[in-house]
Formats: structure tokens, C-alpha cells, sequence
């Protein structure tokens, strides 16, 4: 018993971060993505846990999410549960909208896959 909370201390300790709340997760989902398709949605939750971050996720403060309907927060929910066990954005950490595709380029970032609006880097 002892040992066995002594390795998960330690890999809490390791890992660095705490998870990301699942309340702020969906704001992000929403923030970047409410009106894309339900793949893009699920692609940047899987972004969003590989970086274990939502610095830099503009999402998170996007005003339409106070207003995002019911179902659009569900859905977002979906996502984000569905992340946890696939990884929908195949290694990507970054993403961005049609502006942005020269700030990432820019700085050495290479375009994997675009669903929706919302393309994918590495």
C-alpha cells in the first residue's frame, strides 16, 4: 500500500503539472472550435492533452463561450471525454485557424492535417 502511493506520488511529482480541469478543457473546445466539425473538436482536445497546457489557447478566454448553447457545450464534453482515449490530433500539440498558418510556418512548424477551418502542426 505504501509503495504503491509513493510511485503514484512520484509520478505526480514527474509529470510536472496537474490535469487540466475538465471545465476549462471544454471552454478551450468551445473557444477554438463550437462551430467546427465534431473531428476538429476532438483533434484539438487530444491537442490540448498532449500539451498538458492551455497556455497559448485563446479559446479559454473567447467571449462566445459564455454564451455557447446547451448542446454545443455538450458536444464539447464528447470531445473532450473521446480525447482520453484516442489521440484524433496524431501527435499534434499545436493548431490554428487560416491566419495563423504564417506565424507557424514562420517559426518552423509543419501543417499534418486541416479538419474544418482548424489546421494541425508539428
Amino acid at each position: 500500500m505504501k509503495r504503491s502511493i509513493l510511485i503514484l506520488s512520484l509520478f505526480a511529482c514527474l509529470s510536472g503539472r496537474a490535469a487540466i480541469p475538465e471545465s476549462e478543457a471544454i471552454k478551450a473546445i468551445l473557444g477554438e472550435a463550437g462551430g467546427e466539425p465534431f473531428a476538429a473538436q476532438c483533434a484539438i482536445a487530444s491537442s490540448i492533452r498532449l500539451r498538458n497546457s492551455l497556455q497559448g489557447v485563446y479559446g479559454v478566454k473567447n467571449p462566445c463561450v459564455k454564451h455557447a448553447p446547451s448542446y454545443a457545450i455538450l458536444r464539447a464534453r464528447k470531445a473532450w471525454a473521446a480525447s482520453a482515449a484516442h489521440d484524433y490530433a496524431q501527435g499534434c500539440r499545436y493548431f490554428g485557424c487560416p491566419a495563423d498558418r504564417s506565424y507557424f510556418i514562420h517559426n518552423g512548424f509543419r501543417p499534418v492535417f486541416t479538419i474544418g477551418q482548424t489546421t494541425f502542426y508539428k
